[in-house]
């Protein structure tokens, strides 16, 4: 199973942000068994909300689409306190950290995101991959 950042969401949906990422982006969503946590969705409504001014009878509508299409794994506490320990140890933002413990625990043997160091693999169990710079089959 893999995991995917929100920014793949917002390439995949705003093309005219970054036209270069969205054929990459779109290409990655349609692969089978992705996850994402509610972190990544509520990540993804302020960005379209803010950046996209995506009304939100659209914003409901791409996010029912996400939950149909995707496995959505919700935040629990143990995410919140792995995210520190994640953080200390790779030097990642709080939100990354929280979306990297959530795919941890989820069982993530891939996250896909721009945001991390492409290849670090996370506690010997999760390898980051920017599918933005490297394919998505390597």
């Amino acid at each position: 199973m893999s995991f995917v950042d929100s920014n793949i969401f917002v390439y995949s949906l705003l093309a005219k942000q970054a036209p270069q990422k969205h054929s990459a982006a779109v290409a990655l969503l349609s692969q089978p068994d992705l996850s994402l946590s509610s972190q990544v969705v509520n990540e993804l409504a302020t960005t379209l909300k803010r950046k996209g001014n995506v009304e939100d009878e659209e914003l409901r509508g791409i996010l029912d689409d996400i939950y149909f299409r995707f496995e959505v794994i919700d935040l629990i506490s143990e995410d919140i306190f792995s995210a520190f320990e994640l953080r200390e140890q790779y030097h990642f933002s709080y939100w990354d950290s929280l979306i990297a413990a959530t795919a941890l625990r989820g069982g993530g043997a891939r996250l896909y995101s721009e945001d991390m160091k492409h290849g670090l693999v996370v506690h010997g169990r999760m390898t980051i991959w920017n599918p933005f710079t490297h394919s998505i089959t390597e």
